[in-house]
């Protein structure tokens, strides 16, 4: 279709040679650019869980960026996003700052998407 033909010369011309070997091939290339603007988009978290006073947005209208703040008591804190992976390779860069010298203790992990999360 015209429509396939067209998505796929956009993403010919578009996708970097990184791009295309971490895509998985598709034979529809619609989704194959809808998966590369998904991939080019920031990574959102769009839930977190915890105590308002431990967590939160640095800026309400930029969901990639979260505090941990300081407190007396240990938080058990959670940030979801909604992306992803597929296949081909994953990596994420985090950038741990803190005020003082007291860091906290954080530990990063990734999970299987859970059937019916809200």
């Amino acid at each position: 279709s015209l429509a396939r033909g067209l998505a796929r010369q956009v993403f010919d011309g578009s996708a970097t040679d990184y791009e295309k070997s971490v895509l998985a091939p598709q034979d529809n290339a619609i989704k194959l650019l809808h998966e590369l603007e998904l991939m080019r988009l920031p990574l959102c978290f769009k839930q977190l869980i915890g105590s308002a006073n431990a967590i939160r947005y640095c800026q309400p209208e930029d969901k990639s960026v979260i505090s941990l703040l300081p407190c007396r008591e240990g938080h058990e804190l959670t940030a979801i996003s909604d992306q992803v992976m597929r296949a081909g390779r994953h990596y994420v860069t985090f950038r741990l700052s803190a005020i003082g010298t007291d860091f906290p203790n954080v530990d990063f992990g990734v999970i299987r998407p859970i059937k019916d999360w809200d």
